[in-house]
């Protein structure tokens, strides 16, 4: 398999073909599907973190299991795994008091070889991952098996974010979720709990009902708008008629007026009466039907 091999300080990464040493009881062979680059690996390779070279660097990745020891018990092949350069073992004395980032494992994974490149010369990973190659060897410690749709680019993301403990309450109000608050602890290793939990639920209430709020205003102002182009459009037809109304009672006046000319503006105007009734009715029906007095 391929691998990107740090070799020298200040010296670019070579990609080399290596060989995966034959796992132990307790390890698990990942194909690596996605890596994050950290700012840690550059600071390897760059010489401000001492770490002696050759080592396959980079320590936030995602993948599937290819094959596992006979001792492990957490995954098993196929599995879809995130890795965590903070191993917990989960018998020691801090994994046993929710404290698994200072698990004691955590300082003898990166020192143990894992690969043999051609030269016959073997390679530990870093942080005892590696996942810049195409499969690492790991301790079962240093795996977290996900059941997701995530496609593997995100579960690195996930991953570089150095996740140790989560919270998601519902921002809910009035019977509907609106979304969910999320509150996430890393790099201080503290777990969350019932009070944290409890403060959690009240902030998201209050959040929720100012979301809920703010909507509401939104809705109202899209409400006024409507109505006053509405308005505007009924009183254009409220005086559509009018016009010929006015025009045929000018003629009405006028004493030459003769009587088949004076018949067509009655008519006229008795027209132009019944289509204002019209949409009167049709805006007294609107009216109805908004108080839910007729249904459609």
């Amino acid at each position: 398999m391929r691998a990107a091999v740090f070799t020298a300080v200040d010296q670019p990464l070579t990609v080399e073909d290596v060989e995966l040493i034959p796992p132990g009881p307790r390890d698990v062979v990942v194909q690596v599907a996605a890596s994050g680059v950290c700012h840690s690996d550059l600071s390897i390779a760059r010489g401000y973190v001492p770490f002696p070279p050759p080592t396959i660097l980079g320590h936030e990745g995602t993948g599937t299991v290819l094959e596992v020891g006979p001792e492990v018990s957490r995954v098993a092949v196929g599995d879809h795994v995130i890795a965590s350069f903070v191993p917990a073992c989960g018998t020691c004395w801090f994994c046993l008091r929710d404290q698994s980032n200072l698990c004691e494992s955590s300082l003898g994974f990166g020192a143990t070889p894992r690969v043999r490149r051609k030269d016959g010369t073997q390679a530990p990973c870093m942080t005892g991952l590696g996942t810049f190659a195409e499969a690492m060897t790991v301790d079962e410690a240093s795996v977290v098996k996900v059941q997701t749709d995530l496609p593997p680019e995100q579960l690195a993301l996930i991953r570089a974010l150095g996740l140790r403990s989560y919270l998601a309450v519902p921002l809910a109000v009035r019977g509907q979720t609106l979304g969910v608050l999320t509150f996430i602890a890393a790099e201080s290793g503290r777990r969350y709990g019932p009070a944290d939990l409890r403060l959690a639920e009240d902030l998201a209430g209050r959040a929720a009902v100012a979301i809920d709020n703010a909507r509401l205003y939104h809705e109202l102002r899209e409400t006024d708008r409507r109505k006053d182009e509405f308005l505007a459009m009924l009183a254009h037809e409220l005086r559509n008629p009018l016009a010929p109304i006015r025009n045929a009672l000018h003629i009405m006046k006028l004493p030459a007026a003769d009587p088949e000319t004076l018949g067509r503006m009655r008519a006229m105007a008795e027209r132009q009466v019944k289509h204002m009734a019209r949409l009167l009715d049709d805006l007294l029906d609107v009216s109805r039907i908004s108080r839910g007095q007729i249904e459609l």
